[in-house]
Parts: structure tokens; sequence; C-alpha cells
């Protein structure tokens, strides 16, 4: 099955709000790592206003350094729609049909209950 990709988004050094419009699960081999190591796990396709991004449905991949887990994120269940406090993680990144898109992290540590970490 082709996934339908947007243009990747771009690097996100400092922790940044953004709006996520959409979102979709993939299988994680369909990228090439740029760890060099396979993806067995799926994937979220993560498409925001700034291009697409992936990120990880491990949960402790989820989250910026430092921060507590709290639950897992499911980006599709009540992120859709609105502003997200991400960065992007240096280094890692998943190659799909020679485009680079970039594996983004939750950095929001506030107690809003509609996102419970």
């Amino acid at each position: 099955m082709e996934i339908l990709c947007k243009v990747p988004g771009p690097e996100i050094e400092e922790p940044k709000e953004i709006r996520i419009e959409d979102c979709v699960v993939v299988g994680g081999a369909k990228f090439r790592a740029s760890t060099n190591v396979a993806w067995e796990k799926p994937m979220y396709l993560v498409e925001t206003e700034d291009g697409t991004y992936i990120s990880s449905t491990i949960m402790e991949h989820q989250h910026a350094k430092g921060l507590p887990c709290g639950s897992p994120i499911k980006w599709m269940d009540g992120y859709v729609g609105r502003k997200l406090k991400v960065r992007t993680s240096p280094g890692i990144w998943g190659e799909y049909k020679d485009k680079k898109y970039l594996w983004i992290v939750n950095c929001d540590s506030s107690g809003d209950e509609d996102f419970p970490f």
C-alpha cells in the first residue's frame, strides 16, 4: 500500500506549538531509518501546518528527554485540529521515496486535562 506523504516538515530545534492537521498509522518497515535499524513497530505519520513528520507508537519514544512519559500519545485521538508543543529529535528520521521525514516528540508538560501527560 502506498503512503501519501505531504512535504517533509522542517527541523524544529526549540519546542514550538504546531497544529496537528491529520494523522495515520503506517508500517515502520516502509521507512529506511537513520539509525540503520529496521523499524518493525507501526509509526504515526503526522501531518502538521508546517509539513509531515513521523512519531513512535511506543510511549517511551514519544516524549522529549527529561519529561515524564505519562500516557501514550495517540496522535489521531484528540490531537488532530489542536496545537501541541513539539520539537524534532536530532539525527532521527525515516526516509520514504527519497524524502526524509523527521521524528517529532512531545515537549508539553502542562497539566491540561485534554492532554494527560
